[in-house]
Order: structure tokens, then sequence, then C-alpha cells
């Protein structure tokens, strides 16, 4: 009984990581749930909830002298890293089918493989390599179905590349964020506070205000209270009071879980393409993932500046 007791915060902490992982995996749904207003409408409401959510936080947990004392250098880029992937996040959903948007974005933890080897002077190992492999080919599988006259449908390009810079952008902000080498959750009240006023000037300069539905604006506000602060605080405190190595696995299902809720809300169809473009994506990352998987170790020559 001791031990269960013993365990028991480390359990809560590890659920309450899983439920963070779920509530990003839905991001995509409720995106296309709102495809109808547009992009910095929702934007601006997905901002402003979760910036009064982490303000609320801070202000309860007493964050704000700590958030003031982060380098500058962090908050700017977080600003773009969050921020503007948050942005760029969106506007994709507007420009391309929602599969195809979603597993292109869950291409980053191939792209931080590929810059923690360029920048961080981390190893990268044989694994890597099969990983990011097998993940771009998924993708590519992916966006050359039923398209036999050239490598991706034209009138999804826009999309494409907004999905595409959303994954760099977030895998380079990843970067910054582990040469720092400490969690800064209460950071992202000013990332959403920034991201708000810059959604608000844009919809009001350049979109014409829709009013959304009851249900959609509900949505607008979950999403910014949970996706965008609360699963940020759940996260940080999983990995630091959770099981670590089990919190290090659960993300690869992420794809497959994301991919199975567009379905399940009637906002894609279950294809063979995309049954194997998802598994290979949910592959690769679990094979990246491996801690020894070969003795054969490629050692980039870049190395990090001091």
């Amino acid at each position: 009984m001791s031990n269960f007791l013993k365990d028991a915060p480390s359990i809560k902490a590890t659920i309450i990581g899983q439920a963070s992982l779920v509530i990003w995996s839905l991001s995509a749904c409720a995106t296309m749930a709102l495809n109808d207003i547009p992009a910095f409408e929702i934007l601006s409401g997905i901002f402003i909830s979760g910036c009064i959510a982490s303000s609320i936080i801070n202000s309860i947990k007493g964050n704000w002298s700590f958030a003031l004392k982060r380098p500058k250098y962090l908050i700017f880029a977080g600003i773009f890293g969050i921020a503007g992937n948050n942005i760029l996040y969106v506007l994709s959903f507007k420009h391309a089918p929602a599969i195809q948007v979603d597993l292109i974005v869950y291409l980053w933890p191939m792209m931080v493989l590929i810059l923690s080897s360029l920048f961080l002077n981390e190893k990268t190992r044989i694994n890597h390599i099969l990983a990011c492999v097998l993940a771009f080919s998924g993708v590519c599988i992916l966006l050359t179905a039923n398209n036999d006259t050239s490598m991706f449908s034209a009138q999804y390009l826009i999309g494409y590349v907004l999905a595409f810079a959303c994954a760099l952008l977030w895998s380079i902000y990843v970067i910054i964020s582990r040469r720092y080498n400490k969690s800064t959750p209460e950071l992202f009240a000013i990332y959403s506070g920034v991201g708000a006023i810059f959604s608000l000037f844009m919809h009001f300069n350049f979109e014409t205000t829709i009013m959304p539905s009851l249900w959609q604006g509900v949505i607008l506000v979950v999403m910014g209270v949970a996706a965008h602060s609360l699963a940020y605080y759940g996260w940080d405190f999983a990995i630091k009071r959770g099981h670590f190595k089990l919190l290090s696995i659960l993300p690869y299902g992420n794809p497959i879980l994301s991919v199975l809720a567009l379905i399940f809300f009637g906002f894609a169809d279950l294809t063979i393409e995309v049954l194997v473009s998802t598994l290979m994506v949910f592959a690769a990352g679990a094979i990246a993932g491996l801690k020894k998987p070969a003795k054969l170790v490629f050692q980039t020559e870049i190395k990090h500046p001091n």
C-alpha cells in the first residue's frame, strides 16, 4: 500500500502528460470545425483565450517574476516558434486537405533530428537517417496519391508550404529551447499575448468578421485554454514528475490519433495511401527514438558556436 502511495504522484503526472498529448492530437479536428471562420479571427480567439488562461496560472503560481528574467532571445524565439507556428498551422488548413497538412506538420521530429546534428553537434545514428527517409517518404506517398501528372497538386501548394514552414518553425524553437535547457511554461502568456495582438490587427484590417455559432465559440475557447495553455503546463508537469521513459514513447502515437480523429469526425477519408503514410510517419518516430539501434554512427563536422 505504501509503495502504491509513493508511486501515485508519478502515475498522476503521467496521466496528465497523456491528456496533453490527446488534446494536441485533436487540434486538427478543432481547426477543421472552425474552417468557415476567417483564419485570423480563429487565431485571435485562440490566442486571447490562451493568454488569459496562462496569465491566471502565472498569477496564481507567482511565475511573472521568472518570466521577466528569461533571456530575451528565448522570448523572441518563442514568439516566432510558438505564436508563429500556430499562425502557420491554422493558415495551412485553409489551403490544403486536412490529413496532408497534419502529416506534414508531424515531420517536425525528423526536422529536429536534422537540425540538432547540424547546430547542436549531436551524433546522427543510422536509425535517425532511416527515420527521416521513412517519414518524408510517407508524406510523399500521400501528396502524390491520385495525381499522375505532377509531384503534388498545385492547387494545394500554398497549404503544403505553410505546413512545412509550420513544422520547421517549431523545430527551430525546440532546438533553441534545448540549448537553453530549462522549461519555461510561464512564457506562454507572453507568446499568446503577442499572437493575439498580431492576429487582431490582421483580422480587422484584412478579413471580414463572421460570427461563430455557439458550438464554434466553445471550440475556440476550449482550444485556446486547453491546447494553448493547460496542455503546455500539463506536459511540463508530466516530464518533471511522471514516468519520463513512457512519456518519451507516447508522442509517437500522436500522428495516428490525429488522423483517426479526422476520419472519425468526418474531416477526412480513410484510404490505402492515408493508412500507409500515417503508419510510416508513426514508425519513423518510433525508429528515431531507439537508443542503441546500431553501431554505425555518423558525426557532423559542423560545430555548435560558443
